[in-house]
C-alpha cells in the first residue's frame, strides 16, 4: 500500500514539475502586450491607443458644408461665401484650410480662393469674401475644407456675444444693418467677427456682408454696422453669425499685466 502511495506522490510531483516548466515556457514565448499588438489591453483606452499608448484620435463628427454659393455685385465683381456646422459638443477646430473653386459654363477652373479659419464646439459660421473678381461669369462653385486641427474643450459653453436693436433701413442708395454688440462674457476679446446674411421669400441668399470689432472689453456694448451700395426690396429675412477665436492667445487682451485665458481649456 505504501509503495502505492509513493507513486502516487511521483506522479503528482511529476505533474507539478511539468506545469511549471510549461507555465514558465509559456510567459517566456508568450507575445507582450504593446501598443502595436491589435488587442485592446493594458489599460488601453480603445485598441492600441490611449492608456500608456499614444492618445487617441478624437471620435467626431466631420464638419458640415452647408451651403455655397456665389452673388452678383456689379460687373464680374461677386461676394461668394460657405456656411459651415460643427455639431460636436466637445471638440472644436484650432484652424483648418478653406478652398473656394469657381468654374465657368465649361467646367474649367477660373479662380481658386483659399484662407484659413477655426469654428467652435456646436457653431454654425460663414465664411464669406467679398467683392470677388472674376475675367468671366462664373457658372458653378465648390468648397472643400482641408488640414482640419481638431481641439478638445472640456464643458464648453457658447460664448455670451448678444446681439441687440437691429436694424435694417434703405436710404441714399444704400441697404444698412446696424445694431449692437454686448460681450457678457469675462474676457476682453482683441477681435470679434460679425458675419451677415440677407434672404428673400423664397430664402435665397441675396447680400452678405462682415463687420470687424476691435479691442471688445468685457461687459462692453459696442455699435456696427454693415453697408450694400444698393438697395433690395425683396429682403425677408437675416441671419447673423458672431464669432470670436478662443483658440487664439494674441485674442486675449492683457489685463493687469497677464493675458487673459479661456480657464477651461
Amino acid at each position: 500500500m505504501q509503495h502505492i502511495h509513493k507513486k502516487i506522490i511521483i506522479a503528482i510531483v511529476f505533474i507539478l514539475i511539468l506545469g511549471v516548466i510549461g507555465g514558465g515556457i509559456y510567459f517566456l514565448v508568450k507575445p507582450r502586450s504593446s501598443c502595436f499588438d491589435g488587442i485592446q489591453n493594458q489599460g488601453e483606452e480603445r485598441v492600441d491607443c490611449g492608456g500608456p499608448c499614444l492618445p487617441c484620435e478624437p471620435i467626431v463628427s466631420e464638419l458640415e458644408v452647408l451651403k455655397v454659393n456665389a452673388i452678383w455685385q456689379e460687373g464680374l465683381r461677386y461676394d461668394i461665401f460657405a456656411k459651415i456646422k460643427n455639431s460636436n459638443s466637445d471638440y472644436g477646430v484650432s484652424s483648418f484650410k478653406y478652398q473656394f473653386n469657381i468654374y465657368n459654363s465649361k467646367g474649367e477652373i477660373i479662380k481658386i480662393e483659399e484662407g484659413k479659419n477655426y469654428i467652435l464646439p456646436r457653431e454654425g459660421k460663414y465664411i464669406i469674401k467679398n467683392n470677388v473678381e472674376f475675367l468671366e461669369p462664373p457658372s458653378r462653385i465648390s468648397f472643400f475644407l482641408k488640414e482640419i486641427n481638431w481641439q478638445k474643450l472640456k464643458d464648453f459653453t457658447p460664448l455670451s456675444l448678444t446681439i441687440y436693436d437691429r436694424v435694417l433701413t434703405e436710404e441714399e442708395g444704400n441697404t444698412q444693418l446696424t445694431g449692437t454688440l454686448e460681450n457678457q462674457t469675462n474676457y476682453d476679446f482683441n477681435k470679434v467677427e460679425i458675419n451677415a446674411v440677407l434672404f428673400d421669400s423664397l430664402e435665397n441668399p441675396i447680400l452678405v456682408g462682415t463687420h470687424e470689432i476691435r479691442t471688445f472689453l468685457a461687459s462692453q456694448k459696442r455699435f456696427f454696422q454693415i453697408i450694400w451700395p444698393r438697395i433690395l426690396t425683396n429682403i425677408s429675412s437675416i441671419e447673423i453669425k458672431v464669432s470670436t477665436n478662443i483658440f487664439l492667445q494674441e485674442n486675449y487682451l492683457k489685463k493687469y499685466g497677464t493675458e487673459e485665458k479661456w480657464h477651461q481649456y
